[in-house]
Formats: structure tokens, C-alpha cells, sequence
């Protein structure tokens, strides 16, 4: 992934800002396959969760964001946001006509329309990102780091009184645990970035779905081992079917990149045989295929549908319709 695309990216998530579902919701539902990357992912679900003491509990659904500090009332936290993801929106457009200091100055000011919203540590993000894409490592660096301070402000106050024994607050700090994880090893804090990685998941009973993420920031780490014992855990918590499908498909990702091929083959090809979502049998082929290509076994890849089947986009698969030849 480019440089460019990968920050027009993080600003499309900042424009999703104005109609919510980047805050809060199950972190389980931003995991993706730690090497291939090609599963995708379910949909966020609403999160029912209370904020500091005396504050009742309420629930974010789509179209709804807000601030979590006492600044601003609900309303006008919501236009704010919006503001703020809608000039996020323009930066990136800039950014993507090759017009970078455009780009800072209008992310700079996406930072300054949410700087009194508690939760705004993704538009401090996109703004670093801009920088580095202006190779200027001081305002990447200051911007990555402010999001990390908001983020751990967020993890803190939600740890406070009556919020640290509300378990509705579990699944905001699972997502403040990937955030700052994924935050500390781009800063280079390895030691850091593990560190938030263990405590995703680490309070009461864990679903599966945090533990892959937990999973997927170790592999980001390079800890392979602990990633396969956190998602063969995650595979027996899992409820029976696409949660336990795609849980499977990451164990045998992981596997690959311990080039354990025997092992990830068996569960790939059950994979592409069973799995209940097409996309994770499309996936699973491919991974086949990745494997095969790897031992020097191309042979053992049949067309058509079924274990050990081609993917349609690789040599020997499916040609497209009306592709012609000989």
C-alpha cells in the first residue's frame, strides 16, 4: 500500500466520524486475517455504555457521535464532528491531487473544529499522517503522540467510580487498547505496543472477537506464538458458525506465516468446503494457493470449486467470461 493511499484511508475513517461507527462497538468487528488480509469484516453493532459516574447509560447507533467530556452538549458536539470529519474529508482530497500542504492546513483545521471533543484523537492522527506524507517527522511524531494521550485520557476516565465496574465499558477500552497498541509500535514503542496488546481482551470473560484483535496486534508485533495460542482460544469461545469460520481462517494465516503449511492446509481446505461466507472461501482458496505456490506443489490446485481449487484471479484459476483464448 502506498503511502498516499494508506492515509487517504485513515481520512475516509475520519469522514465516517460524521455519521458514527468509528467509536465504541465490539473491537472485534475491526479484525482482519493477520497476513492476507483477505476476509472481510462484519459490520460495527450499536454499544450500550455509560461514561463517568452519574452519567446514565445510553446507546450509540449509526448517524450518532458525541462528546465524552463535559464540554459541549450532545448537539453541538454532533455539528462539530461533523464539521470537523467533512474538512478530514477535503484534506484528503488534497491529498489526493498531490496538494500536501493544502492538505495539513485543512486537517489542522478538522484538529481545531473537535479540539474541545473528548474523543478526537483520529483527526490528530490524520494530521500526522499528513505530515509524514509531507516528510516532516516533527508533526508526525507531535500529532500520533496527542492521539495517544487522548486515548489513554479516555482509558483512564472510563476507569474511574462507578465506570470501572459497568461492564458496558469493557468494549471502549478493548478499542482504546488496539488504538494505542497500534499507535505505540508505529512510534516505534514495541515494548509499549505489546504491553496495551495484553490488556485487550483481559477483562472478564473475553468474546472471541477481542481476542483476535489481540491476536492480530502480537502477529503486528512479530510474536507469532502468542497470536496462535490467543486465536486457538478465540476458536473454542467462538459461537458455531461465521464466528468460528473466520476465527479458524486466522489461526491458519497465522500458521502460514510460521510456514506450519500441513497444519493451515487441513483447515483451509475445510474452509473452502464449509465456511457459511463466500468471501472466506474465496479467501481460503487463495491462501491455498499461496501455500502450493510456496512448496513448489502448483499441481495439487484443481479449477473449478472445492478444496485445493484455483482462486479465480490466480494462474490456473477461472478465466473471466468472454476472456477468450485458444
Amino acid at each position: 500500500m502506498s503511502r498516499n493511499h494508506e492515509i487517504l484511508t485513515v481520512l475516509a475513517a475520519c469522514a465516517a466520524l460524521a455519521g458514527g461507527g468509528c467509536w465504541g462497538g465490539d473491537s472485534g468487528t475491526t479484525t482482519t486475517p493477520a497476513g492476507s488480509g483477505a476476509a472481510p469484516a462484519p459490520a460495527a453493532a450499536p454499544t450500550t455504555h455509560s461514561h463517568a459516574p452519574g452519567e446514565a447509560a445510553h446507546t450509540h447507533g449509526p448517524g450518532e457521535t458525541h462528546s465524552h467530556g463535559p464540554t459541549l452538549p450532545p448537539e453541538e458536539a454532533r455539528r462539530r464532528t461533523a464539521e470537523a470529519a467533512y474538512l478530514a474529508d477535503l484534506g484528503s482530497v488534497h491529498l489526493n491531487h498531490g496538494r500536501i500542504d493544502k492538505a495539513v492546513e485543512t486537517l489542522e483545521q478538522a484538529v481545531a473544529m473537535s479540539k474541545d471533543i473528548a474523543d478526537n484523537a483520529l483527526f490528530y492522527y490524520a494530521l500526522g499522517k499528513a505530515y509524514q506524507a509531507k516528510n516532516d517527522a516533527a508533526g508526525y511524531t507531535k500529532n500520533l503522540n496527542e492521539s495517544v494521550r487522548i486515548y489513554n485520557a479516555l482509558f483512564t476516565k472510563s476507569k474511574e467510580g462507578a465506570a470501572k465496574d459497568d461492564p458496558r465499558n469493557i468494549p471502549n477500552r478493548n478499542f482504546w487498547c488496539e488504538k494505542l497498541s497500534e499507535l505505540h509500535r508505529e512510534l516505534g514503542d514495541q515494548p509499549k505496543a505489546i504491553e496495551w496488546a495484553d490488556q485487550l481482551g483481559s477483562e472478564g470473560d473475553p468474546d472471541s472477537g477481542a481476542l483476535r484483535v489481540r491476536a492480530r496486534l502480537y502477529v503486528q508485533n512479530g510474536l507469532t506464538a502468542k497470536a496462535l495460542a490467543v486465536l486457538e482460544d478465540a476458536e473454542k469461545r467462538a459461537m458455531p458458525g461465521m464466528g468460528r469460520e473466520r476465527a479458524s481462517f486466522e489461526v491458519a494465516d497465522v500458521l502460514v506465516i510460521m510456514k506450519r503449511f500441513d497444519d493451515a492446509v487441513a483447515r483451509l481446505q475445510a474452509l473452502t468446503e464449509t465456511a457459511s461466507e463466500p468471501g472466506l472461501r474465496d479467501a481460503a482458496k487463495r491462501l491455498l494457493f499461496k501455500i502450493y505456490d510456496a512448496k513448489g506443489e502448483l499441481d495439487k490446485l484443481r479449477l473449478g470449486g472445492g478444496e485445493g481449487a484455483a482462486p479465480k484471479d490466480s494462474p490456473g484459476g477461472e478465466k473471466p467470461a468472454g476472456g477468450g483464448g485458444a
